[in-house]
Parts: C-alpha cells; sequence; structure tokens
C-alpha cells in the first residue's frame, strides 16, 4: 500500500500539515508534480511553478507562502527528499541467497542475507556481511572483505585482499585493487615493481560507473569514510583520500598523493603524484595541481575557452613568456642600478 504523507514525516522525525492522511504513489520535480506525487522546494523563486495538489517537502519560510495539498517542514528539503525517495518508491533489496550459477568457494564466508546474484564468482577466504548484495557478473578476489549492507553492482572486479566498509555503494565497471602502474628501469626497457599493498575503503563510499582503484604497491591505497566518486576517476597506487572528501568525473590521481578531509574536487583535475593536499581544499573543473596545498581555499587554473584565432595567438606568445621574463628583468636590473647611481651622486 502507499505510505500517506503522516506515516512518511513520521518516519524522517518531521512535522507536517494539510490533507496528512492523503497517499504519496510516487515522486516528481517540483513543476511536474500531480497530485498523490511527493516533491521538494528549497527556493521561493520557484514558487509559481510548483503544482498545487501535490505534496512538498519545504522549509518554513517558504512554506508559508505555498499552497498544497499537503506540506512537510524541513531545515533540509533535499536532504529529506533524498531519504524519502526509498520510503515512497519502497525500493527492496533482492532476495538473500546465492543464486545457483554464481561460484562461492567453502572457504568463503557469506552472511545468510547477503545476496549472491548471477555468475557472481566469490574465491576462497571472503568475508562478506550482513545484507550485502553481489551482482551479476562480479567477482571477489581471495581473503577481501566487504561490510554490511554494501552494494556491489554487475560487472565490478575487486581484487585480492581488498577490504570494503559497511553501506557502500560501487557501480558497474568498477575495478577495485588492480596492480598500479609500477615499473622501474631495466637498462634499456622497464621492469614491473611488484604491487603488494591493499586497497583499504571505509564506511558510506559511493564509487561510480568505470571508476579504478589501483592497489598499493607496499603501503595500502586507502580512500576514508563518506567518500564520494564520480564515474570514471582513476586513483593511483598508494593515494591516501580524506575522509568525506568527493571528487567528480574524469579526474586522475596519480601515485602517493594523499588529499586531506572534506575536500571538493571538480571534474578532470589532475593531481600530480607524491603532494598533499589540507583539509577542506575546493579544486575547481580541469585544475592541474602540481605542488603541495597547505591550507583551506578554493584553488583554479587552465584557461578559458577562446575563439581559435585568439587561442592561437595567446599559444604562440606562450613559448615566449620566459625570454620575455628574463628581458624584463634585464631592463629592471638595470633600471635600479640608474636609481641607484643617482642617489650616491646626489643626483
Amino acid at each position: 500500500m502507499p505510505i500517506t504523507v503522516d506515516e512518511l514525516a513520521t518516519q524522517l522525525a518531521l512535522e507536517c500539515y494539510g490533507s496528512v492522511h492523503s497517499p504519496i504513489t510516487s515522486i516528481a520535480s517540483y513543476n511536474l508534480a500531480k497530485a498523490e506525487q511527493l516533491t521538494f522546494l528549497v527556493s521561493a523563486k520557484n514558487l509559481s511553478q510548483t503544482v498545487t495538489d501535490s505534496v512538498v517537502i519545504t522549509n518554513k519560510s517558504i512554506a508559508d507562502k505555498l499552497s498544497a495539498k499537503a506540506i512537510i517542514l524541513s531545515e533540509h528539503p533535499q536532504l529529506s527528499f533524498a531519504k524519502a525517495i526509498p520510503l515512497v518508491l519502497d525500493i527492496a533489496k533482492p532476495a538473500a541467497g546465492i543464486d545457483p550459477t554464481a561460484f562461492a568457494a567453502d572457504t568463503a564466508a557469506i552472511d545468510s542475507t547477503a545476496t549472491i546474484l548471477p555468475k557472481a564468482v566469490i574465491e576462497s577466504g571472503v568475508q562478506i556481511g550482513a545484507g550485502v548484495v553481489i551482482g551479476s557478473n562480479s567477482y571477489i578476489g581471495q581473503n577481501s572483505q566487504i561490510g554490511d549492507d554494501t552494494q556491489i553492482d554487475a560487472n565490478v572486479s575487486v581484487y585480492a585482499q581488498t577490504s570494503i566498509g559497511q553501506d557502500c555503494r560501487i557501480s558497474s565497471g568498477s575495478v577495485i585493487g588492480a596492480p598500479g602502474f609500477g615499473i622501474v628501469p631495466d637498462g634499456s626497457q622497464w621492469a614491473r615493481f611488484p604491487q603488494v599493498g591493499r586497497v583499504v575503503i571505509g564506511d558510506s563510499v559511493d564509487i561510480g560507473a568505470n571508476c579504478c582503484i589501483d592497489r598499493g604497491a607496499i603501503e595500502n591505497t586507502v580512500i576514508g569514510s563518506g567518500v564520494k566518486l564520480d564515474n570514471l576517476i582513476q586513483v593511483a597506487h598508494n593515494v591516501q583520500i580524506g575522509d568525506n572528501t568527493v571528487i567528480a568525473a574524469c579526474t586522475g590521481i596519480a601515485g602517493s598523493a594523499v588529499i586531506g578531509k572534506n575536500c571538493q574536487i571538480g571534474g578532470r583535475a589532475s593531481i600530480q603524484g607524491h603532494i598533499e593536499i589540507a583539509d577542506n581544499v575546493v579544486i575547481t573543473t580541469c585544475t592541474f595541481v602540481n605542488k603541495s596545498i597547505s591550507k583551506p581555499g578554493v584553488y583554479s587554473s587552465s584557461i578559458s575557452m577562446q575563439e581559435n584565432s585568439e587561442w592561437l595567438k595567446n599559444h604562440a606568445r606562450l613559448h615566449r613568456l620566459d625570454k620575455i621574463y628574463r628581458q624584463v628583468s634585464q631592463l629592471e636590473n638595470k633600471f635600479n642600478q640608474t636609481i641607484l647611481q643617482g642617489e650616491r651622486s646626489g643626483k
């Protein structure tokens, strides 16, 4: 049966008023919501677009100006809406158990409430906690640990000895714990440097689709609790990412970089190896970080789009910057010497 407004508000520990016994059958954005649909509103500028026969989660200042079938009051409407979605849609995990087409080694310890979907492979010594879901065709390598209520989607590869905490979500196509890019020169060739560390992932971590998190070379690659990674992110060997840091798509992090807690890193950022980034740093889109950042703040680089003709001229001049710098420095030195000589001669 559909959840009612007052039942939802009770589960969210929020106040509500209006037609509180009305059912909520689905969700919608504020400008498309209809009867029996739940939406949220965070800005008064969108009041005129909100459908009046829907159920709205909003804050008190907006609620006083809003006409709706029912209102649920929240200081953080978007967050409350996010928590309401699984309650309204009744999103349920698949039934517990191991699918007959899946393989689970005899020495794997799999909680009875876990779900192993078709053609997944669970190697020896793996520990899988309560409520875990392992998607179809996913691979969990030897002696890895998966914490309670973690969900690993289809076609994910988790290499041996990886540790993943509780309540994590790893999306399809991601590879966790593959050997890092470890090579050393051997005459005219390159020799592989064995990658014998692990990947250790904290609790409540989200890893998007097609991410690669390499195992450590000697020490571990560590992803702190609460970290959120978008799709298509490369995390190289021995990287450490602090708790609650968020990183947008297509960012690359080179080996042994250390990123602090509560950082925000924009898409397509490039972070050089063996540097440290302090807590509470914001790095904007496409920024190249080639040295350590020791204090909180917002950091940016790269050049904004220009017409091609302008870009070609600026690019050509870019190569002359060092020469121009040296010429200016010489002129500055001559000027300073002239001033000094004038002061000595009393002129």
